[in-house]
């Protein structure tokens, strides 16, 4: 801001100069014609001591800084009585209007044109994934067809759709910059100062006529994430029945459970706010329920009435502006609702999850034992394949606990999965013996299950643990050996007659065992960018997945173990269209 005074002082004293100097020396040439009037509006603090600089035009929001008395602050809107819009060293946000004064001014600004601007590129090193504080500079050279006036790069939270972050360079004087170099800003981009969770790194270029969007660039902090920002807590929200608490106290152990058929749960959007999603999350697979839609004085909207046959735990609603009250209700009493969230209009992030049912047959079918081996042992396969376009499906052997489920969701989500996965619910008991964990789940019950799910969605190529289970793990040695032999039971009619009555014979294209030594291939391409991945590696998304996996980062890491035992590398166990020749695709004799 100093400099920019500074500047313009200059410029003052050389305009004086000017009017003052002798007819001999004036000038009848036109202003540039890179050059245009503007109104600049600039506050200066009044108080006599520091004031806040606040998320929302309110008392109750968060502070983002502190202001001190006589520093100025660029003024982005006064349409509100009581809240002033500024920006503060590239912090956006509000101060209370009694302390600002603010005054406008008319200064020049390049560039007059009608050509449309143009922007390149070139050099650029962003973020992908980044630890808790760590420091990091933006680098890179932004340039353009014509001159630019101005520079914005923005830190958005992908959780809750707030600008965290705001840097920005303007050309006031200088009329023809056609060539920026972004370190210029690093000062003003605290990565190291970021909250956890998914952002989005957006670059915008403007010049005198229009603004481009040059890069948006989505990169990773570690950390304990929390919850994405929603809408609920302001919302009335009342049951016939059960502790209502459990609803919103993010704790998945905990649930509203109705005590008859006719209990609800009913929830009304506040006043002067509209709803656009609600998502409901189940302790177990809910066999059906109701959701309910009114509008003002209750009138109905629609109803909707969920079946589940897909065996979903999280159901996702979009909603109209017309809706203000949303009436929940189940038959189950067994069950109940662990969660439940109402997004803002405009603000539902795409960290909300919002799964759909498997349809019909998919391509890569993944056998997973645990919530969180989709990730350690199979690595980037799963974004990989997926932004690849395939239909990809997850399949969990152990019931490892609803929190742990809700990890599992989390993890898939990041990885761009939309396809809800398959919980089989089996127990998850650690047993050094490998029949008593066979035992434990039952082989037949293993197989019918497993059968009747390769049989029902008809995948193209399986993928599942090592024989030996990795690190010996005998639920991961049942999981391999059930999933090997359903592959060749789904192709007998006389196996499992009742899925074979319902849905048919399906025989696999192929069938991958992880560190299978026969026909073994390594799936180099996940330590690759994908631009379908925002420049990320698959494996990289993986590792951004597993952190979703809070419970279980003090024992295993992708790092090391995703190392340890290769997860890039598979063995083809079993063919119908030939060995591999390339070794570096699940899908080699299948696509093209």
């Amino acid at each position: 801001m100093k400099r920019f005074q500074l500047k313009r002082a200059v410029a003052m004293a050389l305009a004086l100069i000017m009017f003052s100097a002798p007819a001999a020396f004036a000038t009848d040439e036109p202003t540039p014609a890179y050059y245009r009037d503007v109104e600049v509006s600039k506050g200066v603090i009044k108080a006599d001591l520091k004031v806040n600089l606040r998320s929302e035009p309110n008392t109750d929001c968060r502070v983002l800084a502190h202001v001190q008395p006589d520093e100025t602050v660029d003024v982005l809107d006064t349409s509100n009585a009581n809240w002033v819009k500024v920006s503060y060293n590239g912090t956006i946000g509000y101060i209370s209007a009694e302390f600002v004064a603010v005054s406008t001014y008319v200064d020049q600004v390049a560039v007059i044109t009608e050509d449309p601007l143009e922007v390149t590129l070139s050099d650029m090193v962003t973020p992908t994934i980044l630890a808790h504080r760590e420091s990091f500079t933006l680098k890179g050279t932004v340039r353009s067809n014509i001159p630019m006036i101005g520079v914005t790069v923005e830190i958005i939270d992908l959780r809750s759709f707030e600008t965290v972050v705001t840097a920005h360079d303007e050309f006031v004087r200088e009329s023809d910059v056609r060539e920026y170099n972004l370190t210029k800003l690093d000062n003003s981009l605290p990565f190291r100062r970021l909250n956890a969770g998914e952002k989005r790194l957006r670059i915008t270029v403007q010049s005198s006529s229009e603004s481009v969007t040059a890069l948006e660039h989505d990169f990773y902090v570690k950390g304990d994430i929390g919850e994405v920002t929603s809408m609920t807590g302001d919302c009335r929200i009342e049951v016939t029945a059960g502790r209502k608490a459990s609803l919103t106290d993010r704790d998945y152990t905990t649930a509203w459970q109705p005590s008859s058929e006719s209990d609800t749960v009913t929830v009304t959007v506040p006043d002067g706010k509209n709803a656009e999603l609600v998502t409901i999350e189940w302790t177990r697979e809910p066999s059906s329920f109701t959701v309910a839609l009114a509008g003002e004085s209750g009138g109905a909207i629609r109803t909707i009435e969920e079946a589940n046959e897909g065996g979903m735990l999280s159901f996702a609603y979009p909603l109209t502006g017309d809706v203000r009250q949303i009436v929940i209700s189940t038959p189950d009493t067994q069950n109940g609702i662990c969660e439940l969230r109402v997004m803002e209009e405009g603000k539902v992030s795409p960290i909300t999850q919002q799964w759909q049912p498997v349809e019909g047959k998919v391509d890569l079918m993944i056998f997973s034992a645990h919530q969180d081996d989709e990730l350690l042992f199979f690595g980037g396969t799963i974004p990989y394949y997926v932004a690849q376009g395939k239909n990809v499906l997850v399949v969990y052997m152990a019931n490892c606990g609803r929190s742990r489920y809700a990890e599992a969701l989390a993890g898939l989500w990041a990885c761009g999965l939309r396809n809800h996965p398959i919980f089989l619910n089996y127990t998850d008991k650690r047993l050094n013996d490998y029949e008593e964990t066979v035992d434990l789940w039952g082989l037949e019950t293993t197989e019918a299950a497993v059968v009747e799910l390769i049989r029902k969605y008809q995948p193209d190529v399986i993928v599942t643990h090592d024989i030996n289970g990795e690190y010996g793990h005998n639920q991961h040695k049942l999981t391999s050996y059930a999933v090997r032999r359903a592959v060749w039971l789904a192709t007998d009619p006389e196996s499992y007659p009742a899925s074979y009555e319902t849905y048919g014979l399906w025989e696999t294209k192929k069938e991958y065992v992880h560190l299978y030594e026969a026909n073994q291939l390594t799936m180099k391409a996940y330590d690759e960018p994908m631009e379908a991945l925002n420049g990320l590696t698959p494996t990289q998304v993986a590792t951004i997945a597993y952190s979703k996996h809070v419970s279980q980062q003090k024992y295993f890491t992708m790092e090391h173990d995703g190392v340890r035992y290769d997860n890039r590398v598979y063995g083809l166990i079993q063919t119908t269209v030939g060995d591999d020749v390339n070794h570096d695709d699940l899908f080699e004799n299948i696509d093209g």
